[in-house]
């Protein structure tokens, strides 16, 4: 809105997106719940089509699922409560999947889903699977501790573990063997091979 001395601007109109939700439970392999879990709904990319098979949204609504006037909002995370379960509120409608973690269980991601405005979807009961949890630190040449690097491991575990200020991290994967890989900001790809 532009406004200038002496005029009169004309009046706004601003369009509200009804926030989507979800909500769900997690528990372990032996159905226990689990505890603190962390739960992350993530947008998917801005390139999805959604397809409608409703009568067609309001102009807010209708950019929020999708076209070249999408609106992206940032990743919502929470965690699980005393039975494992959760909510997310106030999602954007459109594609988006869970990322749900708790060590040393291996983390989960879900399928994509297709929110609606103010749709309330039922995630069920989702299961986390026993883990090893593979715990090191990121140096540098110079043994310095490595803050905020990204370690990734090769086959995927389908997340990623970030370094704390002390060069530290962890991942839960599951048995078997892995390549992995430290990435600095900035920096060159470091990997350490073998673990088994």
């Amino acid at each position: 809105v532009v406004l200038a001395a002496g005029q009169t601007p004309p009046a706004a109109r601003l369009e509200l997106v009804r926030g989507a939700a979800i909500s769900g439970r997690v528990v372990d392999a032996r159905g226990a719940a689990q505890v603190g879990a962390e739960v992350r709904c993530v947008g998917a990319g801005a390139d999805d089509l959604v397809v409608l098979y409703e009568p067609l949204p309001l102009a807010a609504e209708a950019a929020a699922l999708g076209g070249a006037g999408r609106a992206v909002g940032g990743a919502k995370t929470v965690r699980t409560d005393a039975r494992g379960t959760f909510t997310l509120e106030g999602l954007l409608p459109g594609r988006v999947h869970l990322e749900i973690a708790r060590a040393p269980l291996v983390p989960l991601r879900t399928g994509d889903w297709t929110l609606a405005p103010g749709q309330h979807l039922d995630g069920g009961v989702l299961t986390l699977r026993d883990g090893v949890l593979l715990t090191g630190r990121v140096v540098d040449e110079a043994g310095t501790p490595v803050t905020g690097a990204r370690v990734t491991t090769t086959p995927t575990a389908g997340l990623f573990a970030e370094t704390d200020a002390a060069g530290a991290f962890q991942l839960a994967l599951t048995p078997g063997a892995y390549d992995v890989t430290a990435t600095g900001r900035p920096g060159h790809p470091r990997s350490d091979k073998g673990y088994d």
